[in-house]
């Protein structure tokens, strides 16, 4: 009966009696993947949490007139379409891309296009954004949601 020491040995002699045959294959694989990563630009996260709260028309005043209630997931959507609007994106635009025209619809979807949503319950949802720099991550997070 043989146990698992012994057969721990055994494997580590049959892969010394056949280095090569290991070694290559190894080195093959994981050089390759070191130099990559090695050589991926750095990059920064910066994140923010929005919280929608319905405001119902018995807390603003008898005067307005009354709608139907809103859906939180339609009040989620409309307050991330406020946020990619012209103005908030014309904010972030200058500290993401600071040498681009802001008057060129390119730069515009560029900016909206490097933000990224994702849900958070029924009355949240997070914005995040990538970039080269962690000055420029936070600043333009910071400038799309304010």
């Amino acid at each position: 009966m043989s146990t698992v020491p012994s057969i721990a040995g055994n494997l580590i002699r049959r892969a010394l009696r056949h280095r090569w045959a290991v070694l290559i294959p190894i080195v093959t694989c994981v050089l390759p993947a070191t130099i990559y990563a090695l050589r991926l630009p750095e990059t920064w996260e910066a994140s923010a949490l929005v919280h929608v709260r319905i405001v119902r028309p018995e807390h603003i005043g008898r005067g307005l007139p009354e709608e139907r209630e809103a859906m939180p997931e339609e009040m989620l959507a409309t307050v991330r379409d406020r946020l990619l609007a012209r103005e908030p994106v014309e904010a972030a635009a200058p500290i993401l891309f600071p040498e681009e025209d802001l008057e060129n619809l390119e730069t515009l979807d560029g900016v909206r296009g490097a933000f990224s949503y994702e849900q958070k319950g029924t009355s949240a949802f997070g914005v995040s954004l990538t970039a080269p720099t962690s000055g420029q991550a936070f600043k333009s997070t910071n400038a799309l949601v304010n």
